[in-house]
C-alpha cells in the first residue's frame, strides 16, 4: 500500500477524477465492472461502488445490487416492509428483546456512549403499554451506530447495531523531525487476498462528523475522501483509512456476496 505523504490533500490531487468527485459533491461516484478482461461473459459479476453512505442507504444498496443470499427470517407485521438484508441486521436486536420477555421484538432504539438502549414491543399486540426495554453495552472493539427499518408496528424508526470498529492511529512519518505526524493511518484486513472468485459487500464509515482518505489497493477506481466507503460485489483485500492531525476509529462491515 502506498504510504500518505504530507496531507491528506496532498494525496488525493494524485489520483485523477478523484478531487474533482469530492468537488461536485457525488454521492454515488461510479460503476464498473470488476472484470478488466475485454471478452468477459455478460453475466459476470459486478461491482458497485458508494461513497458517503449511511449505513441505512449502504443496506438498502445491497439489497438492490448484491448477490448476497440470505436465509429468510421469521418477521411480523411491517418488518415485511424491509428487505431480508435489514431484517437480517435487526436480528439480535429481536433476540435480546425476546430473551428479555418471550413474544416481544425490538420496536426502536438508540445508542449512547456505546450503549444500545431497545425499546421492546409485545407481539402480537396485546392492548396498550405492553412494551420493555433492554440496555445493553456493545462488545468491545465494537460501536453502536444506527439503522433505519419498518418495526412490526408499520413505523420507519431508529434501531441501534453494533459494529466492529477499527482503531485508525498509526503516525505516519512527519515532514519535519519533530513534528506531529500529519497524517494517521489504519487498515482493515477482514478479507485477506484471495486467487478465487469470491465477492464481498464491504463498508466503512468514518466516526460522526469526521473524513477519511479511503485507498483500497484491488479497485483503485474506489479511492476515496468523505465519510464513508462501501464496495457491493467486490473483490478482497485490505483498505487503508487515513485521517489528518489526529487518530480516530471508524465502523466497518463485511458480508460475503459469493
Amino acid at each position: 500500500m502506498a504510504k500518505p505523504f504530507g496531507t491528506l490533500t496532498a494525496i488525493f490531487l494524485t489520483l485523477l477524477g478523484f478531487a474533482i468527485c469530492k468537488a461536485q459533491n457525488i454521492s454515488i461516484l461510479m460503476y464498473h465492472n470488476v472484470s478488466s478482461s475485454p471478452d468477459q461473459d455478460l453475466s459476470a459479476v459486478k461491482a458497485y461502488f458508494f461513497g458517503n453512505l449511511t449505513f441505512s442507504e449502504f443496506s438498502a444498496k445491497r439489497a438492490l445490487y448484491s448477490k448476497t443470499v440470505i436465509v429468510k427470517r421469521d418477521v411480523v407485521g411491517g418488518e415485511t416492509r424491509n428487505s431480508d438484508i435489514t431484517n437480517e441486521l435487526l436480528q439480535s436486536a429481536h433476540s435480546l428483546c425476546n430473551n428479555r420477555q418471550a413474544g416481544y421484538r425490538a420496536a426502536s432504539g438508540g445508542c449512547w456512549n456505546g450503549i444500545r438502549t431497545l425499546r421492546c414491543q409485545q407481539w402480537p399486540r396485546v392492548g396498550p403499554g405492553r412494551r420493555k426495554t433492554v440496555i445493553k453495552s456493545c462488545d468491545p472493539n465494537t460501536e453502536c451506530t444506527i439503522v433505519m427499518a419498518y418495526n412490526c408496528l408499520s413505523n420507519n424508526v431508529r434501531f441501534p447495531i453494533c459494529l466492529p470498529t477499527i482503531q485508525i492511529d498509526k503516525p505516519q512519518t512527519p515532514k519535519e523531525p519533530g513534528k506531529q505526524p500529519d497524517v494517521y493511518e489504519g487498515s482493515w484486513s477482514p478479507i485477506p487476498y484471495r486467487n478465487d472468485d469470491g465477492t464481498y459487500d464491504i463498508f466503512a464509515k468514518a466516526a460522526d462528523g469526521q473524513d477519511l482518505a479511503f485507498i483500497y489497493p484491488p479497485l483503485p477506481q474506489t479511492n476515496y475522501f468523505g465519510p464513508s466507503w462501501a464496495c457491493v460485489n467486490c473483490h478482497s483485500g485490505t483498505l487503508g483509512m487515513y485521517h489528518e492531525s489526529a487518530s480516530t476509529f471508524a465502523y466497518t462491515y463485511y458480508s460475503p456476496s459469493s
